[in-house]
Parts: C-alpha cells; sequence; structure tokens
C-alpha cells in the first residue's frame, strides 16, 4: 500500500466517533502506518471511527503535543492545523505574504503559527492574519502589534522564521507609511476606531458547548468562521453573515415551523389516543365483571328456586308414597301394626336423605359459584393495575421520543404527563440550525 501523506490526512473533513466511510479508513490506515494502531484494530471495524480509532487519535494527539481543547479523540481543526503546519513555508509576493510557520516550542518556548495575509493597495490590512500563540488567538490592525508580538513570542525562548515575519510585517509598515504620505494622510490611525483593536480571543468554550459538538464538520467550520469574524471587529465578513443568516432562516423558519406543528399535533393526538385506549381496555374489563356479578346473581336466585321446587317435589313424592303404604298395609289388616309402623319409618328416613342431597348439591354448586367470582374479581383487579402500569409507561416511552425529536422547548402542555428530561434541544430544531448555517454559509464563503 502507498504511504499515506501527512497533507493527505490535513485534507481530510472533521472526523469524530460515530462517523464512517473511505475517510474514516484513510484516517485508520494512516494510524496503523504511524503506529498509533494496529492492522488487527483497524481489521475490527475498517472504515468505522469507533473507540479503537478514537484512541488511536488521542494517543497521536498526546505524543504530537496536540491541546485538543477537550476534545481527545476527536479529528478536528486543531489537529488538522498542526498536520498543515509540519515544516516551514514562506512565499512572498508583491502585494501579499502566505506565511505557514512550523511548531516553535522544540526549546520550551511558545507554539505559534500565523497565517495568511495580504496588503490592500492603500496599505491596510486585506485579511487581518491570525496570530495563535499557545491556543491563544490575536489579529491587528496595526503590523507593528504583530512585530512587537512576536519579539514577546522570540524573547520567551521560541524560534522558527521569526526574524523573517517580522521582516515582512516591518515591510508592510513602510509600504503604508509610503502610501499615507502619498495621499498627505498624517497618519495610519486616522481610520482605526480605538476599539477595532482586539486582545486574544479564544473558540475553546464555544467548541465544548453540546450545540457544537452536534454539528457536523462542515457546520463547525461555518460557526467558527461566524466567531472569527466576530471577535476579530471584521466588520465586513461579520456584516455580511449578519445578512446571510437573516435570509437563511428567512428560508428556513417556515418549513421548520410547519415541521414542528405538525409533530405537535401528532404529540398531542398520540397522548389522547393512549388515553383513549386505556379507557376502552378499563371499561371492557370492569363490564365483563359486572356482567360476571349479574350473571351469579341470576344464578343464585335461580338455584333458590329450584332448589326450594326440588324440596317442594322431595315432600309431594313423599306424601303420595306415603299414603300408597298406608291403603296397601289397610287392605292386608296391617293398618295400625308395627310393620305399618316399620314402613313408614324406613320412608321417611329415605325422605331425609333425599332432602340432605338435595341441599348438599345446591350448596356446592352455590360454593363453586362464590370462588369463581373471587377469582374473577380478583384477576380483573389485577389486569386493571397492569393496564395502568403498561399505560404509564407507554405514555412516558411516547414523550421521550417526542422531546427527542421536538426538543424539550416545544413539548405540549398535556394533563398528567410525566416530567420532561429537560434541555433537550431536539432534532427538528437541530436539523433547522444545520440548515440555517449551511444556507447562510454558502451565500458567504
Amino acid at each position: 500500500m502507498a504511504k499515506i501523506s501527512d497533507k493527505t490526512i490535513a485534507g481530510l473533513p472533521n472526523l469524530q466517533p460515530g462517523d464512517e466511510g473511505s475517510n474514516v479508513k484513510t484516517l485508520q490506515s494512516w494510524l496503523v502506518q504511524n503506529g498509533y494502531m494496529t492492522q488487527s484494530q483497524m481489521n475490527t471495524g475498517p472504515g468505522i471511527y469507533g473507540p479503537k480509532t478514537k484512541a488511536a487519535v488521542a494517543a497521536w494527539q498526546k505524543s504530537a503535543g496536540i491541546d485538543p481543547k477537550g476534545n481527545s479523540g476527536y479529528f478536528g481543526p486543531i489537529s488538522k492545523s498542526h498536520l498543515s503546519n509540519q515544516g516551514s513555508t514562506t512565499t512572498t509576493t508583491k502585494d501579499s505574504t502566505v506565511t505557514r510557520t512550523p511548531n516553535a516550542a522544540n526549546d520550551g518556548g511558545p507554539e505559534w503559527e500565523l497565517s495568511e495575509w495580504q496588503q490592500n493597495d492603500d496599505g491596510s490590512f486585506k485579511s487581518k492574519p491570525v496570530l495563535t500563540i499557545d491556543g491563544k488567538r490575536y489579529r491587528f490592525d496595526d503590523p507593528q502589534d504583530y512585530i512587537d508580538k512576536l519579539n514577546e513570542v522570540q524573547a520567551a525562548g521560541s524560534d522558527g522564521p521569526i526574524n523573517e515575519m517580522k521582516k515582512q510585517f516591518q515591510g508592510a509598515i513602510e509600504y503604508r507609511t509610503y502610501i499615507e504620505n502619498k495621499d498627505g494622510k498624517s497618519n495610519s490611525n486616522n481610520n482605526k476606531d480605538d476599539d477595532d483593536n482586539f486582545g486574544p480571543y479564544d473558540d475553546t468554550a464555544l467548541r465544548a458547548t453540546d450545540e457544537f459538538q452536534r454539528l457536523s464538520g462542515e457546520d463547525q467550520d461555518a460557526v467558527l468562521a461566524v466567531f472569527e469574524a466576530v471577535a476579530g471587529n471584521d466588520k465586513t465578513k461579520a456584516s455580511r453573515l449578519v445578512d446571510a443568516f437573516k435570509a437563511a432562516a428567512k428560508i428556513n423558519d417556515p418549513y421548520f415551523a410547519q415541521q414542528l406543528r405538525l409533530a405537535v399535533d401528532a404529540i398531542e393526538r398520540g397522548y389522547v389516543t393512549i388515553d383513549e385506549e386505556s379507557e376502552f381496555q378499563e371499561l371492557q374489563l370492569t363490564s365483563r365483571l359486572s356482567d360476571f356479578r349479574e350473571d351469579f346473581e341470576r344464578k343464585k336466585d335461580f338455584m333458590t328456586l329450584e332448589q326450594a321446587a326440588t324440596l317442594k317435589e322431595i315432600d309431594r313424592e313423599y306424601e303420595a308414597t306415603l299414603e300408597v303404604l298406608r291403603e296397601g298395609l289397610a287392605t292386608t289388616g296391617f293398618g295400625s301394626s308395627s310393620r305399618k309402623a316399620k314402613k313408614v319409618g324406613l320412608l321417611d328416613e329415605a325422605t331425609g336423605d333425599l332432602r340432605q342431597s338435595s341441599n348438599r348439591r345446591f350448596e356446592f354448586e352455590r360454593g363453586s359459584d362464590d370462588i369463581n367470582l373471587g377469582r374473577a374479581e380478583r384477576d380483573t383487579e389485577r389486569e386493571l393495575e397492569r393496564l395502568a402500569r403498561v399505560t404509564e409507561e407507554g405514555k412516558l416511552s411516547f414523550l421521550r421520543d417526542a422531546e427527542r425529536n421536538v426538543g424539550t422547548a416545544n413539548l405540549p402542555n398535556l394533563a398528567g404527563a410525566p416530567d420532561p428530561l429537560g434541555d433537550i434541544y431536539g432534532a427538528i430544531p437541530e436539523q433547522k440550525l444545520q440548515n440555517t448555517i449551511s444556507t447562510a454559509t454558502s451565500f458567504v464563503f
């Protein structure tokens, strides 16, 4: 495999855990090539920015002395800038100086870097250079301010082409002085406001925010460009950016407002549907139990009547049998004999047994029905409890998904709803932000 150059890696887009594709695979191959990752580790997920790739990037950053500003293992502008600055190249043209300064802290001095810069025909900066010293950025209107800062860096022990840089800024001062004298200007401060001279500014806090981390690499670069324009007091670029964002918002706001309305409407209807479904199932359960109770009462009344009728029938049969018995004994001349008494006793005993057996049967049936009713009431109560629990869990899951979609601030007020997680930006607002940034930057850059 051909060796992958640092320049190739510096040209990759911003990459972070979760990214996939050929760019991630190229970064992994470069890490393997330089000993920060093994081939077997890469083979577990080629083209996937997982924990092993993050750990390898973090190891390289530490080895290279890169301060990732709290984003260890993320391959972004700081890492790419370090790769771009390996080695020093300085080219000077008639009206501009393009500078790339290496890491000049090998002897313990501050790390410093100077961006591209140019002069206009009137001697002013066409694009103010950014002088970065140990992560702090400086931008000035006056070339002398850069010379003073470079003197401080040099005094602190840094090397590199500092003297060459100072000579170029000195040449810029001389050219501007020539133009001012030619045009009759008294000094270079007539067109400079006192508040135009900015000291150091730091984008570390911006990079650490959750909103910034959620942006794509291109959108992060766009936000940093906005930050740089505002912090560096580049009024022309800042004004263009403001106009671009207003135009982008005007384009995106109606669409995403509609998306939010549709999503919120779906949330409200979905939440009501959960309640209605729960109420319907509860009604079914309670109605079924009520029907069972009514059937039980009707059966109990029927059994009481049936038992009374059965006992009455037994009595009638007893009377009829007794009458037959008496008539039969009378015809044989035993109307008052002991034999008659014995037969009547046997009949009374059989009739009593029959009554007792009938009563036991009805009591058994009533007992079975009581048990069945108790079981039905117990099972219905358990099912109602389960339904209430499932309904609440369903509501919670539904609202958590809704919060992730529309964001905490856009959730509708729903009676009896669980408390939101809070501080959730939401997929729709996030997409709106990214679209607005992309649209605005397409107008400017």
